[in-house]
Formats: structure tokens, C-alpha cells, sequence
């Protein structure tokens, strides 16, 4: 018999994955002390006696916070638990996959090692930034929410899928296939010391929007730079643009910046709390487990 236990961060992810697993839940309270230091308790850590335990909990901002809460929890419920499943719907520091510049820590491999730890049967992510990021978790599962989102964009006529890089275009030709759309990547440069983002106005590539809807994908939004820049190119050539992601940070009001640049609507999935959240993932979770 598995029990979930929700942390924090995802509380009503994990009651809707238990529901729909007819699964018992279990609360992770979390406390923050005046110095930051946190203290997690989980009230009826006792029910996990032998039992296969599936914890929950997305790690995003304040990502720390988040990440102490989670390994306090698999600390805990290791005390307990018989198994244990890790899902952390959104993974914090995945972006960090490789030494890009001499010097820098890959922060990836390190929480991987302390989540190796804990002695997890698995850890199971949705729309990791890298496979690369992956590859160092041992005994990892990636699901995909590009067909949940694909669904929720189906009705969306006379539109073209758009990466708003190039590094994105897998992902996005994999959710035009879903609506047998057509697909374009924006050319982008990332420089790496300022973290100025500069896209290629190529007229070939920027034509082919010309008088359709758009919509945007991309694994995840952060500040929301890369959409705005690509929203500012397209909007005088397009209809209306849709911006659709995994994972919606939202930060330093992103979301008002991104409307304001002209998109219509933003849609992410609930892997992370936030305005955009339209698309429930615990269907993805639920058919895991």
C-alpha cells in the first residue's frame, strides 16, 4: 500500500494525484524560524510504518526553502518507509548541467548526490530542463506535459508553433506534431557573462508567421525575457500570440510584463503554483504511480 505525502510546496498536486489514485495523503508542514532555519514535521509519519511512501514537492523559489523542506521530509519519512518515490514536479538547478564557464560548480550533479542519499526507488521529474540534468539522478523517470498542453491549445485555428530559441525546437516540433501544425525556432543569442538575449530578425523565418495565431512554447518561464523578445519581433506581423510552458516561474511580474507585450494568454501546468496554471499534471503523476 503507497501513501503520499504532500509537501509544502505542492500540497493541492498531491491531494489531486491521491484522488485520482484513490490514495491516502499526508500532510509536511513546514516552519520557518526568524533566522531562515527550517523546521518540517509530518504529523502522521507513523501511517508510513512499512509502506511505500510517494513524496511530492516542486522546487522553485524560494528555491532553497524548498529544497531544505524536501530533504527534510526524505529524511524523515526514511525513518518509516519501507520505499521510497521521489516526484519533484519542478527540479531546481537543472539549468546548471554542465561547467560553462571555468570554475563553475555543476549544481545538478551535487543535488543529485544528496538526493542519492536518501536511498530513493525512484525520482520522477515533468519536462527537466536537460536530459543532460537527468542523466545524473540515478534511477530517474522524465514525463512529458506537452500533450496535456497540446489538448488545452487544440481549438487555437490558423496557428504555428514557435521555439523562441534554437535549442528549444525539439520540444516544440514534438507539440506542433500533436496539432499537426507547423513549427519555426527563433534564432537566439544568450550572452553568457551579461545574460543579454538577442534574437535573429531573419525575414525567412519571420514570414512564415505572417497573419496567423501564434503560439509559443518553451519548458519553462522565468523572468519571462526570452517571451517578451519574441512577443516584440512577432506581434506587428502576427494575430494574437499564446504562450504555453511547462514549468511558470513568474518572476518579478513576469506574467503583467508578458501580457503586456502583447500575448493574449499564458498556459502552464500546475507544477509550480502561479496565475497560468490551467493544465493539472496529476493525471501525468497519477498513471506513474
Amino acid at each position: 500500500m503507497s501513501i503520499i505525502v504532500a509537501g509544502p510546496a505542492s500540497k493541492e498536486l498531491a491531494y489531486n494525484t491521491a484522488k485520482l489514485g484513490n490514495l491516502e495523503c499526508i500532510d509536511a508542514n513546514a516552519k520557518i524560524f526568524p533566522d531562515g532555519e527550517v523546521k518540517v514535521t509530518i504529523p502522521d509519519a507513523e501511517k508510513l510504518e512499512d509502506k511505500e511512501a510517494i513524496i511530492i514537492q516542486s522546487i522553485y523559489p524560494p528555491v532553497n526553502e524548498h529544497l531544505v523542506q524536501l530533504l527534510f521530509m526524505l529524511g524523515k519519512v526514511r525513518e518509516h518507509a519501507s520505499k521510497i518515490t521521489l516526484i519533484i514536479p519542478y527540479l531546481a538547478y537543472a539549468r546548471q548541467d554542465r561547467e560553462f564557464l571555468k570554475g563553475e560548480s555543476v549544481s545538478i550533479n551535487h543535488i543529485a548526490t544528496i538526493l542519492d542519499a536518501f536511498n530513493t526507488a525512484k525520482i520522477i521529474t515533468i519536462d527537466i530542463h536537460s536530459r543532460l540534468a537527468l542523466s545524473y539522478i540515478k534511477n530517474s523517470i522524465n514525463l512529458s506535459a506537452i500533450p496535456l498542453l497540446a489538448d488545452r491549445l487544440r481549438d487555437i485555428d490558423d496557428s504555428i508553433v514557435v521555439s523562441p530559441d534554437i535549442g528549444g525546437k525539439d520540444r516544440a516540433s514534438e507539440f506542433a506534431s500533436l496539432l499537426n501544425k507547423e513549427v519555426i525556432a527563433l534564432p537566439k543569442h544568450r550572452d553568457r557573462e551579461t545574460g543579454e538575449v538577442k534574437i535573429d530578425e531573419d525575414e525567412e523565418i519571420l514570414s512564415r508567421v505572417d497573419g496567423k495565431n501564434v503560439i509559443i512554447i518553451d519548458d519553462m518561464i522565468s523572468t519571462g525575457g526570452s517571451i517578451i523578445r519574441a512577443s516584440n519581433v512577432l506581434k506587428d506581423r502576427c494575430m494574437d500570440i499564446y504562450v504555453t510552458c511547462t514549468h511558470a516561474l513568474l518572476l518579478n511580474g513576469a506574467y503583467d510584463k508578458i501580457i503586456g507585450a502583447g500575448v493574449k494568454e499564458i498556459i502552464s501546468t500546475n507544477t509550480i503554483p502561479n496565475p497560468a496554471g490551467k493544465v493539472d499534471v496529476s493525471s501525468l503523476l497519477r498513471e506513474v504511480i
